[in-house]
């Protein structure tokens, strides 16, 4: 079944408040959501816009073109990059950002990604809600569209000149009017400038797995790795082995983590992956870098597994069986324990984690920025240095850890 993501926007800083809901296919682009944002909201394209994120940290996502309206001008992040490299990039994925267009009238839309669902009907977008109509454009902000607000509502004196002009401009305008049918008809018959039928941007059966996105040094290039993940991933989740773990609330976060990891950590594509890569992965760079309980280890392990079945049914991949064999046995306990173990954390992960026991929210910036300040007050007034990462284990070490393991599957296997 086609697969599509849920989003909802709302225009900040307005009261009562305005917004809208829609579905966009899972092909979609920025430059589709900016579309879909400007066609609900009713504004006219007139004015350049950005997607960044939220915070003091800001940083853009994506924008569009910057010198008069050229679309062959580059724009500092590429509108066509695909919503799931961001929104769904593994166990960092974001769900939220905020879109601002006109940047003279200062319009911010906070973005929220709600959910990823399948439908029996297929579409390219689809509207599902929303209540009051969108401020006109070039209407002087947030400032301007409460005078907006004031005109219309009959409690100002009506001999005032310039309530009437604004009165004349502003025609038929009802700040409370939010046609749902006939927002719909216009909205969902709009075609996306991406379809399903681009095979550049939609991954298909002819994804190529061996088509490596990495440069000659083994450093990946940001658009096709991308692409490759977008691709890989498109297959691995219609497929038979991905159904059991369709309602996991986690699915899809490892599959797409490990590969991206394997691309920035070891320089490897899931077609170049052997078992000893996915075993440093898994059992040392997912503890150090990602912060999560150990109850998560049945997930991650059971994902994995799914995801190298796949890789060796759909293309025949001969190493795949050897990748089984590293997550399977006592992997999950393993792997829980190594979650578990702070000595084993990096030296982000050790400073999240810290903050999270201490009762803030380190994926707000402001509690992280608290938090870290606060940090190192404590840290000068006991003259203690700050945390530093633990030495990582020596080759003979990961070694010695690997032949236990397969002695220790050797083992079951006689006494079953």
């Amino acid at each position: 079944m086609p697969s599509y993501y849920e989003f909802e926007v709302s225009l900040k800083h307005i009261a009562p408040r305005i917004w809208r809901r829609f579905l966009l296919h899972e092909s979609a682009t920025f430059d589709d959501l900016h579309d879909a944002i400007q066609d609900s909201f009713g504004w006219e394209r007139d004015h350049l816009w950005e997607f960044h994120t939220a915070g003091r940290d800001r940083q853009v996502l994506c924008n569009g073109p910057t010198e008069a309206f050229d679309d062959d001008n580059d724009a500092q992040d590429d509108p066509s990059l695909a919503l799931a490299s961001v929104f769904f990039a593994g166990k960092g994925g974001r769900r939220e950002c905020v879109y601002t267009y006109d940047f003279g009238d200062n319009w911010q839309h906070e973005v929220a990604m709600k959910r990823k669902v399948e439908r029996e009907d297929a579409f390219l977008r689809k509207l599902l809600g929303g209540e009051r109509a969108g401020p006109l454009e070039d209407c002087g902000g947030v400032w301007g569209y409460e005078r907006c607000v004031e005109a219309v509502s009959g409690d100002q004196e009506t001999d005032d000149p310039e309530l009437a002009e604004r009165l004349e401009w502003l025609s038929s305008w009802d700040p409370e009017r939010f046609d749902l049918e006939n927002e719909r008809r216009s909205f969902d018959n709009r075609p996306l400038k991406t379809t399903p039928a681009n095979p550049c941007l939609v991954p298909s059966g002819e994804f190529d797995i061996h088509a490596s996105p990495l440069d000659e040094d083994g450093v990946p290039l940001m658009e096709p790795a991308h692409r490759y993940v977008d691709g890989v991933m498109s297959m691995f989740v219609s497929s038979p082995e991905a159904r059991p773990l369709a309602t996991t609330e986690t699915f899809p976060d490892w599959a797409p983590t490990l590969i991206e990891f394997g691309f920035n950590y070891l320089g490897v594509t899931p077609a170049t992956m052997q078992a000893a890569d996915v075993e440093e992965i898994v059992f040392e760079l997912f503890p150090a870098k990602i912060t999560c309980n150990g109850d998560e280890a049945p997930y991650v392990v059971s994902e994995l597994i799914a995801f190298f079945t796949f890789l060796g049914r759909e293309y025949g991949l001969s190493q795949a069986d050897a990748c089984l064999d590293v997550l399977s046995g006592p992997a999950i306990e393993d792997l829980r324990s190594a979650f578990n173990d702070p000595s084993r954390f990096g030296l982000a992960k050790q400073f999240a984690t810290a903050g999270q026991q201490a009762g803030f929210d380190m994926a707000n910036p402001d509690q992280a920025d608290t938090f870290a300040l606060l940090h190192n007050l404590a840290a000068q007034a006991d003259r203690r240095p700050a945390p530093t990462s633990t030495k990582p284990p020596s080759k003979k070490a990961k070694r010695k850890k690997r032949s236990k393991r397969k002695l220790q599957k050797k083992s079951r296997k006689r006494n079953r």
